[in-house]
């Protein structure tokens, strides 16, 4: 088994794939730094040229072609050892089972609009304050934090499961992924100044 860091070799280079992930790395720059990034990236990917060499056998590339056909989920599983292969009805099922948890998720309605907006306004509006801080002291985020950690076009935290292979039935364990989501930026920049003050090494408590 390869793996998922495996990659097939590519008869031509993957421009969409290659774009896409470049819009998911610079989300959170500034609109001249995103502009400099798509320049340099296009211009790259209008010249570049590469030699296709095949790194999988015939034997290896026509089961991969029949599971293209059957379209299934193919994840990591839970302890991301192994790569598992799920029927997509059967994976919908087990998503839906535990989405339709009420004590856990509420579902969005007419009544219960998307929270996304106003959790990005009302943090800008908190930045906002902190960064002009009227009382006369020093603020305590300067013009470039703020800038990083100001929120636009939020998007909503995607929703997945992965499969616990060693369980009954290979139930689903839930992951909520909020890259892109309003909060992610102050998060990520606060895992920043509280990792380095974390001193549980292999999971043993150290004070």
């Amino acid at each position: 088994m390869k793996g998922f860091n495996f990659a097939i070799a590519s008869k031509k280079v993957p421009v969409s794939k290659i774009l896409s992930s470049i819009e998911t790395g610079i989300y959170s720059l500034s609109h001249t730094a995103k502009d400099t990034i798509r320049d340099g990236v296009t211009n790259i990917l209008r010249t570049c040229k590469t030699p296709f060499i095949a790194n999988i056998s015939k034997e290896e590339e026509n089961p991969l072609k029949n599971l293209r056909r059957m379209r299934p989920y193919i994840l990591p599983d839970n302890k991301g050892k192994s790569v598992v292969v799920m029927d997509s009805n059967e994976y919908k099922q087990k998503v839906s089972t535990l989405l339709d948890d009420i004590k856990t998720y509420l579902q969005l309605t007419d009544k219960r609009l998307n929270p996304t907006t106003r959790a990005e306004k009302d943090l800008n509006k908190l930045f906002l304050n902190i960064k002009v801080d009227n009382t006369g002291t020093t603020p305590q985020i300067g013009p470039n934090l703020y800038k990083n950690l100001h929120s636009n076009n939020s998007t909503l935290a995607s929703f997945h499961g992965l499969p616990k292979i060693h369980k009954p039935e290979r139930a689903l364990r839930p992951i909520t992924s909020s890259i892109g989501s309003s909060t992610y930026a102050v998060s990520k920049h606060l895992v920043s100044i509280l990792s380095p003050l974390r001193k549980n090494t292999y999971g043993q408590k150290q004070f």
